[in-house]
C-alpha cells in the first residue's frame, strides 16, 4: 500500500478507483449528458478546487460523443 509522509507523520493511502475506472465513468457521464441535453447549449462550470481537471475530461469526452 502506498504511503506519504507529511510533517513527519506517515499516512497509508488506499486506492479506491483505478485511472481506467475513472476514465470509463467520465465517458459514461459524458454520453449521458449528450443524450439528455441533445441539441441544447450547455455551460460547464467547475466549482470545486482543482475541479477543472475533471471538467476538462468531461467536456472533451462529451464533444467526442456528440449524437
Amino acid at each position: 500500500m502506498p504511503e506519504i509522509v507529511h510533517n513527519a507523520t506517515k499516512y497509508q493511502l488506499e486506492i479506491v478507483a483505478t485511472a481506467e475506472q475513472i476514465q470509463k465513468r467520465v465517458r459514461e457521464l459524458a454520453r449521458q449528458i449528450s443524450t439528455d441535453f441533445r441539441g441544447e447549449l450547455i455551460y460547464a462550470i467547475a466549482v470545486l478546487e482543482d475541479g477543472f481537471m475533471f471538467m476538462s475530461d468531461l467536456v472533451r469526452d462529451r464533444k467526442s460523443t456528440r449524437l
